[in-house]
């Protein structure tokens, strides 16, 4: 990877690769046993890296991911989730998200990733557009991080890299612990990605039927964190997640 700033996604049963249709210049990580078959398909148009081990949970991608960064020189580079279907963005606070396409989606990916370098921030997300059309501010701080996120590789190695023994919630839960060891966190709301839970198959859709392991993971979290993680049921998905209250985890 030669660009300043990387972009990444990892990829596991889910061959469709939805981001594809509106990003056309990022690396994608999948497990060896599927290696070959995303290749095949998408080989001749992007840059596909093979992990170490098949299996090994959300965790061990985003981990990989952040060594994939640093390993080409890297600090700063930009995950998205393999199954985003869109982005948008708008010039100012009182217009309306209108999408974006090739290669203005690459450039302003870019353009955030600048930012967050500049402003020293150890993760500058953007919104997810169901949550964001309404927003008043420009920028959010703090705040957690998924779905599409500029991040510090070299912070991620400071708080001691994502917690690979937890079965979900790992991105939010690396959030917390950034903001716990005084690095800071953001979320534009003038750029967005546009993304359906369970939108579709492959990816960690699988982990979100384990009902009963999402349950212990959001408990474990609701633990380690205390009033600053509110672990509730969610009937419209079915599983007990998490809210966190960015600001009690500020030093």
């Amino acid at each position: 990877m030669t660009d300043e700033f990387p972009i990444i996604a990892g990829s596991k049963n889910r061959l469709c690769l939805p981001l594809k249709k509106h990003l056309t210049n990022f690396t994608v990580l999948v497990e060896p046993q599927e290696t070959e078959v995303y290749q095949k398909a998408h080989g001749d148009t992007l840059q596909i890296v093979t992990l170490q081990e098949n299996d090994r949970g959300f965790g061990y991608m985003l981990n990989a991911m952040t060594r994939t960064a640093l390993e080409s020189g890297h600090d700063y580079f930009i995950f998205c989730d393999d199954d985003i279907t869109g982005f948008k963005w708008r010039a100012t606070m009182k217009d309306a998200l209108r999408p974006l396409k090739e290669p203005l989606t690459t450039e302003v990916l870019r353009v955030c990733a600048k930012k967050a370098q500049e402003a020293g921030v150890a993760q500058y997300s953007l919104s997810h557009t169901g949550q964001s059309w309404g927003a008043k501010k420009m920028i959010q701080e703090p705040c957690g991080a998924w779905g599409c996120t500029v991040n510090s590789a070299e912070a991620i190695k400071a708080c001691g890299w994502y917690d690979e023994d937890l079965f979900i919630f790992n991105d939010w839960e690396m959030s917390a612990r950034l903001l716990s060891y005084g690095f800071r966190t953001c979320k534009t709301n003038m750029v967005s990605f546009v993304h359906k839970m369970k939108g579709f198959p492959g990816g960690a859709q699988s982990n979100y039927e384990q009902t009963e392991k999402v349950a212990k993971a959001a408990a474990a979290l609701g633990k380690r964190y205390g009033s600053a993680c509110k672990v509730e049921y969610q009937a419209n998905h079915g599983l007990w997640e998490i809210r966190f209250d960015w600001r009690k985890l500020l030093p």
